[in-house]
């Protein structure tokens, strides 16, 4: 199975640095070959060499698409580049387990429906989205 754990980041290296600190001890985390889709901002370098520091791909949006349509350009990168499963998280998003499994493993496991929120820990919000690719008709 393809899986992905994509970040959606935006001009917050400081929240960015401490999320992807706490995602790089996650047992699993490079297994889930994490990418990150960048908003241009003054910041766009030193957020990008953070993603990289951490093992990530950086996507570098060409404009700024937004909170609403940043996460949406997110997963469709990823299910376009055949993703089976992936985990939407975002740079103020802390995991809520030790092992990517742990945090994800009833959604991949079919345990729980795509589309539900897992529990983390958040500057902002209080949970992460994990998304199943869609099926053909």
């Amino acid at each position: 199975m393809n899986l992905r754990l994509v970040f959606t980041a935006y001009n917050r290296p400081h929240y960015f640095a401490e999320v992807l600190d706490a995602w790089t001890r996650v047992r699993g985390f490079a297994d889930w070959k994490p990418l990150v889709m960048l908003e241009p901002s003054d910041v766009w370098e030193q957020m990008s060499a953070l993603a990289q520091g951490a093992g990530a791909t950086v996507h570098l949006n060409p404009r700024r698409y937004g909170v609403l349509s940043n996460p949406w350009h997110a997963l469709n990168t990823a299910f376009g580049d055949g993703a089976d499963f992936a985990v939407l998280a975002e740079d103020d998003l802390l995991p809520g387990g030790q092992d990517v499994g742990e945090v994800v493993g009833p959604v991949v496991g079919g345990e729980l429906e795509p589309q539900v929120h897992a529990p983390a820990r958040s500057f902002s919000t209080i949970s992460m989205s994990a998304w199943r690719a869609p099926r053909a008709m």
